[in-house]
């Protein structure tokens, strides 16, 4: 890692259980009750829509940096940013500049790899390419000496439910794995993967199991990605395919913990 750059920046990108969608901070119960405070790193959001059909929709919503937990979105009050926040408390066994931490979220529900996420798309949602503008608009808190130190990846639903997409998976996750190390110029750059859950509605996404054995199998390639099972945490009854809100924590602690784990110290 890079200790002359000011800013870290972690990319959460992916589609519904990356946004939260439909997620209400009064539904955390328990050890997960007060996640909904402020911590010291900050988060920017970007492309959580309200019509997830509509590629025009994308970027409608975008908020300006802020601590994690003290804005809520209008689509998604909390995604699993909550529980990674609480994860790498500032990184600071990592970072020369505590509380200059960024969680930069990209992700908008129902969207795929296979063409939403395409680096090369020419049209649709052409996620990655407005991501990639996003962080690197030269308005940005960051835009004067950042560099991307990992990325979550939450992803897979809507690639389950078409047999082609299924099957290109492995290929598409690892050139998208492939493509951010470019892009950001980091060749070694953490990648954490949460693996589709097991108990994904088999009914929405009939080829759950080929999306579950792609990321085995692209994470078994790849030194520096890790893939984080979920299948412990339970998913919405009403739908089999969301995480609830304590859920999103939990998962989230895994995640940030799989991250720490990979984050080399500066300097």
């Amino acid at each position: 890692m890079d200790p002359t750059k000011k800013y870290k920046l972690i990319l959460i990108l992916g589609q519904s259980n990356a946004v939260g969608t439909t997620t209400d901070v009064a539904l955390l119960t328990g050890a997960y009750a007060d996640y909904w405070r402020e911590t010291n790193i900050r988060i920017s959001k970007q492309m959580s829509c309200y019509n997830d059909s509509d590629p025009g929709a994308v970027c409608s919503v975008e908020y300006a940096t802020h601590k994690v937990g003290k804005r809520k979105h209008p689509q998604g009050t909390f995604g699993p940013e909550l529980g990674i926040a609480r994860a790498l408390p500032n990184l600071e066994t990592h970072v020369a500049n505590p509380g200059n931490v960024i969680f930069v979220k990209c992700a908008t529900g129902g969207t795929d790899l296979d063409v939403a996420w395409d680096p090369d798309a020419l049209t649709g949602f052409m996620l990655y390419q407005k991501m990639m503008a996003w962080v690197q608009n030269p308005r940005q808190l960051w835009a004067a000496s950042y560099e991307v130190v990992g990325v979550v990846w939450i992803q897979g639903e809507n690639d389950s439910r078409f047999l082609g997409k299924a099957n290109a998976y492995e290929a598409n996750l690892a050139a998208f794995a492939a493509r951010l190390r470019l892009d950001f110029s980091n060749a070694t750059m953490p990648i954490v993967v949460t693996q589709l859950h097991a108990a994904l509605d088999i009914v929405y996404g009939p080829y759950r199991d080929t999306i579950r054995a792609a990321e085995q199998a692209v994470a078994a390639a790849d030194a520096n990605m890790t893939l984080v099972s979920h299948d412990a945490v339970p998913l919405r009854v009403s739908d089999n395919v969301h995480l609830t809100e304590n859920g999103l924590c939990a998962h989230g602690l895994d995640l940030g913990a799989a991250l720490d784990a990979m984050i080399p110290a500066c300097g």
